[in-house]
């Protein structure tokens, strides 16, 4: 009698017990958050005004150690040379390519910045023999820019 209560209870119990491998086959050690790297882009504008009329405007972003912008030199009655800046940021200095469209050309010249507190200070160019641009490395200091607040340029690149 014994025999034939075991395996019912067996057979029971057999039945009873979940074979499903499903949760068997899950990750359950605990899930790591991943790091997620923000970084910040910090903005500063600067204005330069010649004879009250002649403007020079720069608007940079810095990321990190490289440094993009718009630069647009907007002289009284004359064409403009509006374009954009971009390289590198060495402490308060700033080696920079500025490229831009001047009279329907394309055109492509070192800029060299310092930021002297509220001020930006930029460095004179000059041609080397075969006419190319480059920026001595004791260059004089050939504009002095004013900090301004961004929100008074204008928004658009051009």
């Amino acid at each position: 009698m014994k025999k034939t209560l075991i395996i019912p209870t067996l057979l029971l119990f057999t039945a009873c017990v979940n074979n499903d491998d499903s949760d068997a086959n899950q990750d359950t050690s605990p899930v790591e958050e991943m790091a997620v790297e923000t970084t910040t882009v910090d903005e500063a504008c600067y204005l330069y005004t010649e004879n009250t009329v002649d403007t020079q405007l720069v608007r940079l972003k810095f990321h990190g150690d490289s440094v993009t912008g718009v630069m647009k030199y907007l002289p009284w009655q004359k064409d403009a040379s509006v374009g954009t800046l971009s390289g590198i940021k060495i402490d308060t200095a700033m080696e920079l390519e500025w490229t831009y469209w001047q009279e329907g050309m394309e055109t492509t010249e070192p800029v060299v910045f310092v930021i002297l507190g509220d001020k930006l200070q930029q460095k004179r160019t000059r041609h080397d023999q075969t006419g190319e641009m480059y920026v001595p490395e004791f260059a004089k200091l050939l504009y002095e820019y004013e900090k301004v607040d961004c929100s008074v340029l204008p928004d658009r690149d051009y």
